[in-house]
């Protein structure tokens, strides 16, 4: 009785650390910090997380951003998106060590060229004929 208890417990402390794998449609949205939205409607706010108390202490900083970026492009294909205009992640923990990433994105859908497509990030000037003859 006692194996199967701490089995049980086990398996609830160990789902606590989410490690989300980004799944087909979530690889399909482009995610990028600066995208041109224009042509695009807006469909919400997403929360990508990664980690947890239990066990995310046992993940590379560099992997809980991943694994928070998944969840957050998941999120956003659940919501229809295409474009994903990211944040930089949030590191958290406790005790001085890491154990959780955070990732705030607006969702987009964008019926028209592509922003990824669209060579000139946000806030760039636009490039001109004589750009391109050099």
């Amino acid at each position: 009785m006692s194996f199967r208890l701490s089995m049980l417990a086990a398996v609830v402390l160990l789902s606590g650390c989410a490690t989300s794998a980004l799944n087909a449609a979530g690889s399909r949205v482009v995610a990028a910090p600066n995208i041109n939205t224009d042509g695009c409607k807006y469909l919400g706010t997403v929360v990508g997380q990664g980690g947890g108390a239990f066990g995310g202490a046992y993940i590379s900083n560099d992997q809980l951003m991943q694994y928070a970026m998944n969840d957050a492009q998941n999120k956003a294909a659940a919501l229809g998106a295409t474009h994903l205009q990211t944040s930089a992640p949030q590191l958290g923990g406790a005790s001085g060590t890491t154990t959780t990433a955070t990732v705030s994105a607006a969702a987009f859908h964008c019926t028209a060229k592509a922003p990824s497509e669209d060579a000139t990030p946000v806030g760039a000037p636009a490039a001109t004929a004589s750009d391109s003859a050099q």
